[in-house]
Formats: structure tokens, sequence, C-alpha cells
């Protein structure tokens, strides 16, 4: 999602007067072009939605940042690897030598048993 940043509140209001204008005469083109009554119900629910999201008050980049949550699963399944990680690397250090001492003498007793 792409934002803009206005300089002050007379550039968001001259984005917004055009932004309509457009749609409007998009919507009327619409019309006299022959759409279906669908596409002028969903063009009309499109206008809708930008009006609301222009009475809403412009966010600052700082809170933008704060509420902008599209990177939070990645973050979380790498600190849950890197979790299992330490843990496995800890198992191993603490019982790496038992395991060594019991796959070498499962080793022998296939060798020993297959000869």
């Amino acid at each position: 999602m792409d934002f803009i940043i206005f300089n002050d509140v007379d550039d968001r209001r001259d984005y917004m007067v055009e932004s309509f204008s457009k749609l409007t005469a998009a919507k009327e083109s619409a019309a006299n072009v022959g759409f279906g009554s669908d596409a002028l119900v969903r063009k009309e629910q499109a206008i809708g939605n930008l009006e609301q999201q222009s009475k809403e008050p412009t966010m600052s980049i700082f809170n933008r940042f704060v509420k902008d949550e599209s990177g939070a699963t990645a973050i979380e399944y790498s600190l849950i690897a890197a979790l299992m990680a330490a843990a496995i690397i800890t198992a191993l250090g603490t019982f790496g030598g038992d395991l060594k001492t019991a796959f070498t003498n499962i080793g022998n007793t296939l060798k020993n048993n297959t000869k």
C-alpha cells in the first residue's frame, strides 16, 4: 500500500478534490455506457469507501509504522526457529557424548552380527 505524504492541509484538500472529480466522472461515464447495475453498485461502494477514508485524519508516519503488522508473522517464526536451534544445541552439548557412545555401540553390534 502506497502512502502519500502531504506538506499541508491545502495539498491534501486539492488531492481529494481531484480524486473525487475523477471518480465522479468515471461513475457518470460508466452510467452512460450502460454497465450493469452490479458494476454501478460496486463503483458506489468504492466511492463511499474513498469518502470515508478522506474523513479520517491523516496518520503520522510513526502511527502507520506502529499499526503495520505485515512483517510480524515472519519475525515470530524466526524467533521460534532461533529458540528451537538454541534448545537443540544445548541438548547436543549436554547429551552429545552419551549419544556418540550409544550409536557407536549400535554400529559395532550390527557389524559383529552381520559377519
